[in-house]
């Protein structure tokens, strides 16, 4: 079997960010996951949340009515408990 195709139609400027979009889109049984190049030495930090290519209008539609601040994030973020990643 194939691996998924997978778009980015997120890219916060955190983890905290992103784990909020993740946690969004997941909470509407839309298949998510985060994705950064953290582990690259000299690069700045990014993060992209990506869903399945099946799932894009779903998840642009959902974000679209779900428009947060930088500061509505963070607040979020630290109110929230971690979510574990598979």
């Amino acid at each position: 079997m194939s691996e998924p195709d997978w778009k980015t139609v997120a890219e916060p400027t955190d983890e905290a960010g992103a784990r909020i979009v993740l946690g969004l889109l997941e909470s509407e049984s839309i298949p998510a996951r985060i994705k950064s190049n953290v582990p690259v030495p000299g690069l700045p930090i990014s993060f992209q949340v990506q869903v399945n290519s099946g799932f894009v209008e779903r998840a642009q539609s959902l974000l679209a009515g779900a428009q947060f601040s930088e500061d509505e994030l963070a607040s979020l973020a630290i109110a929230s408990p971690p979510v574990d990643e598979p």
